[in-house]
């Protein structure tokens, strides 16, 4: 579950998702001007029957989609310009674009519940060109079960009852920012909150390297268990994960798994290092490129430039608070903008000897790898503003 928390926190760093400006949907979008008439507006106009879907009680970890039904009651094509969920666990699939009058889309919203426990509400909102009522409100709402409550007891580095401990007491196996050198150990308590008799055995770790090691201990049987997860150095610059699964002894969900997570920040890191503008997502159109030096080897920003012309970059002026930091706001292009598939490219160039440039890709569809560029489409910057 942390380590589906770790992924969000990484996504929402690369692609923050907040509304357009000027195109906030109204808090009462859930409901039209009339639902379930029949007779032929004038213009596009949409009738959905059903805002609210209950999902009922999921497991923590299960994927949930359900097709929201909109028909159009108008005697013009209904658009639907866009469906923007409030947070990345929640996903507006492959939706219907146009609507015939006197026809029906659909829009299948998928919710992921892992990480998740207790009630739970997740919206997505769309816009159309109902000009009566332009924003409708789709929601998934029901209550999620977990296997069990995690809480770390005990830890290599931060001692219990300091303000450092209360920060990762409920981090799981994340253990953030660490150094290369750095030797791990946490214990994480794992209490039932299934209802039903757990029996908990360790599987393996599914990792790219070796760096982690597991050992599970019953403290209580069938109840209560302690986690010892520790780190073997030397960990790579960048991020070392690794995802610990369990069997539950449970039918209805029998298998459960914990993430370990350590990121090692290389001497000059940049933040996000990939950027994804996907358009199941909301787009915020201005984001922001840090340039952190965590070495003792002083370097400058000499150029700061982009393969679309319509991106706009502004070295931002120095932070006293960061002295060690510069920060880059970028504007996206206006309109409906999607990255090609092989991406477009912010460069930085600097002055050290060991980097001097650095590229950011720009890619439509989180998690993405760029496919190869075309021939016919060479790599030509277009300079930014440095300050």
């Amino acid at each position: 579950m942390a380590g589906v928390r770790w992924i969000c926190v990484l996504a929402l760093a690369m692609m923050t998702a907040l509304p357009a400006i000027g195109q906030t949907p109204p808090a009462d979008a859930s409901k039209p001007a009339s639902t379930g008439t029949t007779e032929t507006a004038s213009g596009p106009r949409w009738v959905l029957d059903q805002p609210v879907h209950e999902f009922g009680n999921a497991w923590a970890g299960m994927v949930l989609t359900y097709p929201f039904v909109i028909r159009n009651v108008g005697n013009e094509p209904l658009i639907i310009h866009e469906a923007k969920p409030k947070c990345a666990c929640s996903i507006a699939e492959d939706y219907t674009r146009e609507i015939p009058p006197g026809g029906e889309g659909r829009i299948p919203f998928t919710l992921n519940t892992a990480g998740k426990h207790g009630p739970v509400s997740e919206t997505i909102s769309v816009r159309t060109n109902d000009k009566t009522q332009p924003w409708l409100t789709l929601e998934m709402r029901g209550h999620v079960k977990t296997i069990c409550r995690l809480e770390v007891i005990d830890d290599g580095v931060a001692r219990p009852g300091t303000p450092e401990f209360n920060e990762i007491r409920y981090a799981d196996g994340n253990f953030g920012r660490i150094k290369s050198d750095q030797h791990l150990r946490r214990v994480i308590r794992m209490e039932n909150t299934s209802g039903l008799d757990l029996n908990l055995k360790v599987i393996g770790i599914n990792q790219a390297s070796e760096r982690f090691k597991a050992e599970l201990r019953e403290t209580k049987p069938n109840q209560t268990y302690e986690l010892t997860i520790t780190g073997i150095p030397p960990f790579p610059d960048g991020y070392t994960e690794g995802k610990i699964t369990f069997t539950t002894g449970l039918t209805e969900s029998p298998s459960f798994t914990i993430g370990a997570y350590a990121y090692v920040p290389p001497r000059i890191e940049v933040m996000p290092p990939k950027m994804y503008v996907d358009p199941k997502y909301p787009i915020q159109p201005i984001r922001a490129l840090s340039v952190k030096n965590n070495g003792s080897k002083h370097f400058e920003l000499l150029s700061i430039s982009c393969s679309n012309p319509e991106f706009k970059l502004k070295l931002m002026p120095q932070n006293p608070t960061k002295p060690n930091t510069r920060e880059i706001k970028v504007t996206l292009p206006l309109g409906q903008y999607r990255p090609p598939a092989y991406g477009d490219v912010i460069r930085i160039e600097t002055d050290d000897s060991e980097r001097p440039v650095i590229d950011v890709l720009v890619l439509p569809e989180v998690g993405a790898e760029a496919a190869p560029r075309p021939d016919n489409q060479p790599l030509l910057f277009h300079p930014g503003e440095m300050n």
